[in-house]
């Protein structure tokens, strides 16, 4: 593999589990807090900081 193809797969690794490290803490709060998921609730917002 050439250098360039071997930098663009280590940063879709490391973008994918940046994703799936913030995603996953997001989903189980906003559970939590509503007791369900709402499609576009879990797609589009981020919680609130209060």
């Amino acid at each position: 593999m050439s250098d360039q193809i071997m930098s663009a797969v280590v940063a879709l690794l490391t973008g994918a589990v940046v994703a799936v490290v913030l995603f996953v803490p997001f989903v189980f709060l906003n559970y939590r807090r509503r007791g369900r998921l709402s499609l576009l609730r879990t797609t589009s917002s981020a919680p609130p900081l209060s």
